[in-house]
């Protein structure tokens, strides 16, 4: 090959730099994509197990059986509509001053074949409570 004479160097320099730098983008792409939908379930499974506790938390005249198999269909309803892989995992317990929801759901590891990350899936486990409040006691309450 014959060195270009404005810039010193011999052709195709190019070619053999973008074959290694571009398997390398877009792996390093396919990482953040990947950590991005982690991210995403992680944050909607915690908002989600909220609001299913503090829509429990809000039902005043029910027993606690009566509101966790509300709260278990709330936080059902939820997840399927979001959570990408989602295995209703979710435990509610209901006690006399809060509501508390755990769910767990897991996003699957494509890098697992590849032996970059040994986990077959990244696991996600958040929970969230409420407290229980009646809003007529508390306004009426003298102090």
């Amino acid at each position: 090959m014959k060195k270009n004479k404005k810039s010193g160097y011999k052709k195709g320099y190019m070619t053999v730099e973008a074959s290694v730098i571009m398997p390398l983008l877009v792996t390093i792409i396919l990482f953040m994509v990947i950590f991005c939908f982690y991210l995403y379930n992680n944050c909607v499974v915690f908002q989600d197990c909220y609001i299913s506790a503090l829509r429990g938390s809000q039902i005043m005249d029910s027993d606690s059986s009566e509101i966790k198999s509300k709260v278990e269909v709330y936080i059902c309803e939820l997840l399927d509509n979001q959570v990408f892989e989602y295995g209703k995992n979710s435990d509610v317990e209901v006690s006399a001053l809060s509501v508390k929801v755990a769910a767990k759901s897991s996003v699957s590891n494509m890098f697992h074949s590849m032996g970059i990350y040994n986990k077959s899936s990244m696991d996600i486990d958040k929970s969230g409570e409420a407290a229980r409040i009646d809003p007529t006691l508390i306004i009426r309450m003298k102090y």
